[in-house]
């Protein structure tokens, strides 16, 4: 018997919302490990910071379905922000805030 009373859309948005995390989870370790500007010797033509941003645009997406679908509500996701914004980052050791590059 199926415990999670997800309907099979339900599971297969929040699939793609894994699937997608995952990804750019690859992407921003090699990121690290190596830099924006660098890339892959097969596409040389697409760099890390490309991939990154590709990664995080699957991502919205996936996340305007969940929003679309009222798997998730977009005004309580904008509150988190707002209240993750206005906190001090005291766990930041080189940013004063999410507005200052």
């Amino acid at each position: 018997m199926d415990n999670s009373k997800l309907t099979n859309r339900q599971q297969e948005r929040l699939i793609l919302l894994v699937e997608e995390m995952g990804e750019t989870t690859q992407i921003v370790g090699k990121t690290l490990c190596h830099g924006y500007a660098s890339s892959h010797p097969d596409s040389p033509h697409i760099c890390n910071r490309m991939h990154l941003e590709k990664e995080i645009g699957d991502i919205e997406i996936i996340i305007e379905m969940l929003v679309g679908h009222r798997d998730i509500n977009r005004k309580q996701i904008n509150a988190y922000k707002a209240e993750k914004r206005s906190r001090k980052i005291n766990y930041l050791h080189y940013h004063e805030n999410f507005d200052k590059p």
